[in-house]
């Protein structure tokens, strides 16, 4: 028996792995493709570029959107508040003149059904709020 026979070979092998995150490659590996592919690093940074710019313009859209949508909401409330005070003063004048004019029980009724609905309808616009800032997870998305 030879001595070489008895030695033994010992391989041995080394994998590396990279990676990066973001929307460009790191310089080295830019340079390599640039190599490999002229004009690909110019390409791939108009490509970043007009990425971000259309992420910033859905953003600045959502932004709008969401603004119109309170602005709207505002605007709607305030009407409704404006009706309720014309119907609300509007019977109130009519039991008046129902009164004065010798209708009296007429008069009073319209009035206790005005009053009623004045109270109820404060008293569940309160009751509303109240569990709106008590549980915010049940208010409706606008």
């Amino acid at each position: 028996m030879s001595s070489d026979e008895g030695d033994a070979v010992v391989q041995s092998s080394v994998e590396m792995a990279a990676a990066y995150s973001g929307p460009l490659p790191p310089p080295e590996w830019l340079r390599q493709y640039e190599e490999v592919l002229p004009g690909i690093a110019d390409r791939m940074m108009t490509l970043v570029e007009s990425e971000v710019s259309n992420q910033h313009d859905a953003a600045a859209h959502h932004r709008r959107m969401q603004e119109e949508a309170v602005s709207a909401g505002i605007t709607m409330a305030k009407r409704g508040q404006v009706v309720a005070a014309l119907l609300g003063l509007s019977f109130l004048v009519a039991a008046v003149v129902l009164a004065l004019t010798g209708n009296a029980l007429l008069g009073g009724v319209i009035g206790l059904a005005d009053l009623v609905g004045i109270v109820v309808s404060f008293t569940l616009g309160l009751s509303r709020r109240d569990a709106e800032q008590t549980h915010p997870e049940n208010q409706k998305d606008p």
